[in-house]
Parts: C-alpha cells; structure tokens; sequence
C-alpha cells in the first residue's frame, strides 16, 4: 500500500479506495483527500519511529518461536465401537441414533 519516496510514504486514491471497499463504505472526493493525507502521516510518524530502530544484530525471522514444523503425523487410528458409540445416547433403533423429525411429519 502507498509508495515510498525519500523516506515518505504517500498513500494513493487507489489505496484509499481499495480500503473503503474492504471496509464496505462509500467515502467522497473529499473525504479521499482527507484520508490519504492522514494516513500518510500516521504511516510515516510510525516509520520514522521504527527506522531509528538498531537491528544490526537482529537475525531476520518469521516467527519468534523458532519452530519449524510442529505437525504430527496424519495416520489412522481405531475409532469408537459402534455400542460405545450409542452408549450415552438418549434414543438409538436398530443399532443408530435415533432423532426428532426436523422436516414434515412421522
């Protein structure tokens, strides 16, 4: 979002726009002016504030866990018996849940 010149950022009426539309607001000509000048000055105090930042000894990272998979495998195992199943269950027939009727009659 916005472009980047000498240390500014300045965010366009296409910003603008693609920002009112994801937000499902219809802004005016106006109020795009307004916008863009108060956005680019909100972006650029906080840049300024993070460019002062020293990350010459910072290693680039995506996270800060230093995971990197902690997927487990994806494998079958036993489910439930069919009894255990049923075992809780309020109203079964002929071995499966038995429940209301949700459309038209018995």
């Amino acid at each position: 979002m916005g472009k980047r010149n000498n240390s500014k950022t300045e965010i366009s009426k296409k910003d603008i726009e693609h920002v009112a539309k994801l937000a499902n607001i219809s802004i005016t000509q106006k109020e795009h002016e307004k916008y863009s000048k108060e956005l680019s000055e909100v972006i650029n105090y906080n840049m300024s504030h993070l460019e002062k930042i020293n990350t010459k000894n910072v290693k680039p990272t995506a996270h800060a866990t230093g995971e990197t998979s902690i997927t487990r495998r994806d494998e079958t195992e036993p489910g439930l018996s069919q009894e255990d199943a049923l075992k809780n269950a309020p109203n079964t027939h002929n071995k499966f849940f038995k429940v209301d009727h949700i459309f038209g009659e018995d």
